[in-house]
């Protein structure tokens, strides 16, 4: 009960536990200062703290922590829409992926990581701004997912929360990290019903889920104390269970031709080690469409690996560079048909990563009908 009345007497803020990229550089997948709000500013609200329901019939117990570890590692996954990384979890066996919504705003089409090594790409079904929810279908069946749990966990229970914290230190996908705490006292905020926990989570978690120990979900880290704090709230299942049924019944958008072009090229360079990183090009070439994907290596944390990928249609034609580049700022259309051209940072000796000196370079890539063409050489290849 102290602890419960020590959250509710806090001030209360929206949290995006996921990382993005700000300033005027090249976006990168980087620790940022600045944490973006999902939701409106909720810290002049005053959390109410409600009763824990009662339960129609008791639950029989679960003590067995590496059990409900067991069964959730595989249902979480990594969730990245361009340059901004959070967590997941798989709630159908045919492919639906809860989220938050800051994590894939502004994008149809976003990357997912399982833990199992499996890359796709998914698309956006719809997204809840309120409750900060989003559901991302997948073009995978017979994944393992997660049953609700059939009552919210009284103050003090030991629950598991599951994610990808801290991206850019530990790297893109893997098995999912599991943080063990406890529950306090659930509070109302802004007319969503949250859980707080006891422990604090880094960046990267937002999205993920938390279970209890049979391995059933209670809910979805998506905020956080306000006034400094890191502990963390989940969004409670009595909020997020009718929402994630309203998204799902809105059925996936339907893609048009670039688009499915698009995802298609997204998960053939995710197959050969780059991350779309949502910045790309479709110019007319010939009368077929020329991709320009921008993409960072899986393998480089800190993104100062990248390139661009070069798809007729569906087709790779190639890349910008043998060799990745340091920093690439832009790729935009060309003046002519078939051309695209790619900005790439100037570093002068001594630029540290975050910060070249020179003046972009500018340099075009043609599709002549048989190969690609560049029109110079980038600096520092």
């Amino acid at each position: 009960m102290g602890k419960a009345l020590v959250i509710a007497g806090a001030a209360w803020a929206t949290l995006a536990l996921a990382f993005g990229c700000t300033g005027s550089g090249p976006p990168a997948l980087v620790d940022t200062n600045v944490t973006p709000s999902p939701t409106a500013p909720v810290s002049a609200v005053t959390p109410t703290v409600l009763p824990t329901p009662s339960l129609a019939s008791p639950t029989p117990a679960c003590t067995d922590s590496a059990t409900a570890e067991a069964a959730a590692s595989p249902a979480t996954v990594q969730v990245i829409g361009g340059t901004t990384a959070g967590s997941g979890v798989i709630v159908s066996r045919q492919g639906q992926v809860l989220t938050a919504y800051h994590v894939v705003q502004g994008h149809t089409l976003v990357v997912v990581l399982l833990p199992d090594g499996r890359r796709a790409v998914g698309t956006v079904v719809a997204g809840d701004e309120a409750t900060d929810l989003a559901l991302v279908s997948l073009p995978l069946q017979g994944l393992p997912a997660l049953s609700w749990a059939p009552e919210e966990p009284p103050p003090g229970t030991r629950v598991l929360a599951l994610g990808y914290p801290l991206p850019s230190a530990r790297g893109l996908g893997g098995r999912p990290t599991v943080t063990a705490t406890q529950v306090a006292r659930a509070v109302e905020v802004g007319g969503q019903r949250y859980v707080p926990l006891a422990t604090g989570l880094n960046q990267g978690y937002s999205g993920g889920p938390v279970v209890d120990l049979c391995g059933r979900l209670v809910g979805l880290v998506l905020a956080r104390l306000a006034g400094g704090s890191d502990l963390a709230l989940v969004l409670a299942a009595a909020t997020a269970r009718p929402v994630a049924q309203r998204l799902a019944s809105a059925g996936p958008p339907s893609l048009d031709a670039e688009r499915t072009a698009l995802a298609a090229n997204m998960l053939a360079a995710l197959e050969t080690g780059y991350l779309p990183s949502g910045r790309y090009v479709a110019v007319d070439a010939g009368g077929e469409k020329l991709f320009a994907l921008h993409g960072i290596c899986l393998d480089s944390p800190d993104s100062y690996c990248q390139k661009v990928l070069f798809f007729l249609g569906t087709r790779y034609v190639g890349a910008d560079t043998l060799r990745p580049s340091r920093s690439i700022l832009d790729v935009t259309p060309g003046q002519t048909p078939g051309e695209v051209v790619v900005h790439y940072a100037n570093y002068a000796p001594g630029d540290p990563d975050c910060c070249p000196s020179g003046p972009p370079v500018p340099i075009p890539y043609f599709w002549d009908g048989q190969r690609l063409r560049p029109g110079g050489v980038p600096p520092g290849h």
